[in-house]
């Protein structure tokens, strides 16, 4: 065996044993979409319709609960996303009160830890104010 196809599967399985990233590198994120399974060290329902999808370019958009929005992310140094917008409609109370804090959750993230389909928001203190698990397969 050459040495690329034995880097290529030792790197495969490096990345497929969960080990961990650090908001080094935007390739690590682009391309994925993510569920919030904690909020705020809170669980939640299977059901909530909430997702934050990374796309190229360095672009997000997703679902917030009621809202749909955008926005940009950088991994320059650590996680940080900027430029949030969301569309304005109204949803019960519970909902909104969500969205409110998966938006503030947004706007509080300095840092990210990927393994494997698990990731965390950090704040600037290192505290975890996330942990979403990766939705899309491809």
């Amino acid at each position: 065996m050459n040495h690329r196809v034995i880097f290529r599967i030792l790197f495969g399985l490096l990345l497929s044993s969960g080990a961990a990233f650090s908001g080094n590198s935007e390739t690590s994120l682009a391309g994925s979409e993510w569920r919030p399974e904690e909020l705020s060290g809170q669980q939640l329902e299977a059901e909530v319709s909430v997702f934050l999808q990374f796309r190229s370019e360095a672009k997000i958009s997703g679902l917030s609960g009621c809202n749909r929005f955008t926005g940009q992310y950088s991994v320059e140094n650590g996680l940080v996303f900027s430029g949030v917008a969301t569309t304005r409609r109204a949803c019960i109370a519970s909902i909104m009160e969500l969205e409110q804090e998966f938006l503030a959750v947004l706007g509080a993230t300095r840092g990210y830890v990927r393994s494997g389909i698990r990731l965390e928001l950090h704040d600037d203190s290192g505290r975890v104010l996330a942990i979403f698990r990766q939705t899309d397969w491809d």
